[in-house]
């Protein structure tokens, strides 16, 4: 099972169950998954400008 796929199981299974552990996953997962301006440009960089305007 992939880690994001782990990661949404073990959100779930907290908001079904215990609601303190539920927030503490909630901004876990957020602060794992979001992603800046500046990561998004990084993962952009591999992708010429002419390619991406398509």
């Amino acid at each position: 099972m992939s880690d994001f796929n782990q990661d949404i199981e073990n959100l779930l299974n907290a908001y079904d169950s215990n609601w303190e552990d539920y927030l503490i996953l909630r901004e876990q997962f957020i602060e794992k998954y979001s992603l800046s301006v500046d990561k998004l440009e990084d993962h952009l960089v591999p992708y010429s400008k002419k390619r991406f305007k398509k």
